[in-house]
């Protein structure tokens, strides 16, 4: 699941990207003109959601196994990335 939300995600930001030269601030940016709503990363309480830094390099981040197994999406190299 929480693969097919990353990929919208990474998807509205993309167009996001095309209509105004340059990535969101934040992903609330994308409601509702991208998406509907911002999904979660999964169902459960705790480590729930996608995380979106834009500081330069925009990333998209998620935590696969709390607390340590996080994907990093980085937009400027338009790639996936680990981080333990």
């Amino acid at each position: 699941m929480a693969e097919t939300n990353a990929q919208r995600i990474i998807a509205a930001c993309e167009e996001y990207h095309a209509a105004h030269g340059n990535y969101p601030d934040k992903l609330d940016e994308l409601v509702p003109q991208y998406m509907s709503s911002v999904p979660v990363a999964k169902y459960c309480i705790a480590w729930n959601r996608f995380d979106y830094f834009n500081h330069g390099n925009p990333l998209l981040v998620w935590c696969v196994v709390p607390p340590y197994f996080r994907k990093i999406y980085s937009f400027e190299g338009r790639r996936w990335s680990y981080l333990d």
